[in-house]
């Protein structure tokens, strides 16, 4: 008798790095002398990209009885 295994869908698991974890990375590339020039451009750009989303944040969010309400807006122009 032969048994057939469970062969449920493998698990997806997000190892996305968070802006916050990777800002300090960013900083020590820029910091760095002997980082290529590609390199300190792309942590420039990036800080900066994480800068402008920042802003749109603060700008789509409202305030109502002292309570932070957050509003849907597409942050694609933000890029």
């Amino acid at each position: 008798m032969v048994k057939l295994l469970d062969m449920k869908k493998p698990k997806t698991i997000d190892i996305t790095p968070t802006w916050e974890s990777l800002a300090p990375v960013m900083i020590d590339i820029i910091r760095n002398p002997d980082a290529p020039f590609k390199s300190i451009e792309n942590a420039k750009n990036e800080l900066l990209r994480m800068a402008r989303v920042a802003d749109k944040y603060i700008e789509i969010s409202s305030y109502k009885d002292g309570e932070c309400v957050e509003q849907y807006v597409d942050l694609k122009d933000s890029e």
